[in-house]
């Protein structure tokens, strides 16, 4: 017990999911939040604490590529990083400027877990090994589909580079530098690795979830496909909004504060992304 207790405070113990409406999207997230996209993060939000979590298909799947095999990983899902919240900024122009926080266990009893990453090229043992066994099972629906259901808690290391990125790369290749001496003493590191650094959590769609009431049925038509529930202040810990103006309308929305604030059960915490890093 008291070994527990000594190394309680080393791992992170929050997840968080992060969202953007599409017009926060459409004018940049890096940019100063127009007051449509405040609106509808307040929309979000107020949808959010009512229905729970989103967990739809990816706009733009993954997909397991070699040679002439692909596999598009298009499965509905719910992403979280174990991102702590002074670190996550450049994860935020990415995904969203919204933040959810919920604990590790309450993620784990219900079908989430972390994703591993591998080494999608050629040498890479651990994807060579996955294409094959998907192909071996392409013949038996029922085994390939729990693989694949397996196959969505991975993702590779490297980002793909956009075409713009390829085209650039190419028009910048120069002739080699003349050639130096090796330092022996020199360490090679390796450079960042964006996927692996956000350190990803999912929630995959599965029939027992679904059964146990995880996963809600989302609307007829569109998406999402289903609801992750929670309870705000049980469940959910922690919301992180967008600026000031925006946490400002939300404890002035007195749906949502009766949401956030319950009579009997512990409170959410509110904080303001501009604020994250100053204490």
């Amino acid at each position: 017990m008291a070994t527990a207790r000594k190394y309680h405070g080393i791992h992170r113990q929050q997840l968080f999911h992060w969202i953007a409406p599409r017009e926060d999207r459409i004018t940049g997230l890096k940019g100063k939040l127009s007051p449509d996209a405040r609106r509808e993060y307040v929309k979000m939000l107020r949808g959010s604490l009512e229905k729970g979590i989103w967990v739809k298909s990816p706009r733009e799947p993954e997909c397991l590529n070699l040679g002439k095999f692909s596999q598009p990983l298009d499965k509905a899902m719910a992403c979280f990083t174990e991102w702590s919240l002074n670190e996550s900024r450049p994860h935020t122009t990415e995904y969203g400027r919204m933040g959810f926080g919920f604990s590790k266990s309450w993620l784990i009893k219900r079908g989430g877990q972390p994703v591993t990453y591998f080494d999608q090229s050629r040498s890479g043992t651990f994807f060579k090994n996955l294409v094959s066994l998907l192909k071996r099972l392409n013949a038996d629906p029922v085994a390939l589909d729990k693989l694949l259901f397996l196959v969505h808690f991975t993702k590779r290391i490297h980002k793909r580079p956009t075409k713009a990125e390829d085209g650039k790369a190419t028009k910048k290749t120069r002739a080699p530098a003349t050639t130096r001496a090796p330092d022996p003493f020199r360490r090679a590191w390796s450079k960042t690795m964006p996927y692996l650094e956000e350190r990803e959590w999912r929630v995959v769609e599965h029939p027992l979830l679904v059964q146990k009431r995880h996963l809600v049925d989302g609307p007829k038509t569109g998406e999402p496909k289903f609801f992750l529930p929670y309870e705000a202040g049980r469940e959910l810990f922690t919301l992180v909004l967008p600026d000031n103006q925006t946490v400002s309308e939300v404890l002035h929305d007195t749906q949502i504060t009766a949401r956030l604030f319950p009579d009997n059960a512990p409170h959410v915490t509110v904080l303001s992304l501009q604020d994250i890093g100053t204490f």
